[in-house]
């Protein structure tokens, strides 16, 4: 007997789901047609890191924004609510059997900025389990050694952690 969208297990996705950036677009569709295929079913965390564009650039990306919105709507599952720092995502964390993050440079700190401890699910009820899916630095090395520390005791409570590139699996 197949289980109905109320019994299945709830996977929180926390990625770059919001970039004005193909690839991104297209590894978060991917990622949660992948997961619901695979039974569970998936709300995209959103928090979004803005791209700041000036003036003429968001007037020449207007349409591509409408494109890639539209594609959103058409074929993200549902979103949590609007993130719009950590400390909300802290305090209102999404309900969820497991939390995920994942892809395209999530771990890489210069893009993340001020919200990297995000991207290492410092959040929710620590007996939720995480799992970093195809994690990237976007980088060999690893230059951010005052973040160590503080990022060490995240990575320790992940269940299970695969990283996109083979460099990934040394830094980790």
């Amino acid at each position: 007997m197949a289980k109905t969208i109320k019994n299945m297990p709830t996977i929180a996705l926390l990625t770059f789901h919001h970039s004005l950036n193909y690839g991104a677009n297209l590894q978060t569709y991917a990622t949660c047609k992948l997961l619901k295929e695979l039974g569970y079913k998936v709300v995209i965390i959103d928090l979004r890191i803005e791209e700041s564009l000036n003036w003429k650039a968001q007037l020449l990306f207007m349409l591509k924004k409408l494109r890639f919105a539209y594609f959103r709507y058409k074929y993200y599952p549902r979103l949590t609510r609007h993130y719009n720092t950590i400390n909300q995502l802290k305090q209102d964390p999404p309900h969820a059997d497991l939390y995920m993050v994942g892809s395209d440079q999530t771990w890489n700190p210069e893009l993340t900025r001020h919200f990297t401890e995000a991207f290492f699910l410092n959040f929710g009820d620590r007996h939720i389990p995480r799992i970093g899916f195809s994690v990237s630095f976007g980088a060999d090395q690893w230059n951010f050694n005052n973040l160590t520390s503080s990022l060490s005791k995240y990575v320790h409570q992940f269940k299970a952690l695969t990283t996109r590139e083979k460099r990934g699996t040394t830094l980790c």
